[in-house]
């Protein structure tokens, strides 16, 4: 089973996702408790997308 898989920090409070196309849009939003793992939907096609949270920026390349 394929999986995309990501864990936030630091523990405890909770923390707005955000998930950016390479146009700006947003194609998944959430939220999760720091510490725990969430799952980045795979309906989303592979490619090069930008994860806003509370606390900054990073970028996922999802892969086929």
């Amino acid at each position: 089973m394929r999986r995309r898989a990501l864990t936030c920090q630091p523990a405890g409070a909770f923390t707005a996702l955000r998930l950016y196309d390479l146009q700006g849009r947003i194609v998944w939003q959430g939220s999760v408790r720091g510490g725990e793992t969430f799952e980045v939907p795979l309906t989303l096609p592979p490619g090069l997308y930008y994860l806003h949270t509370d606390a900054g920026m990073a970028r996922l390349y999802l892969m086929p």
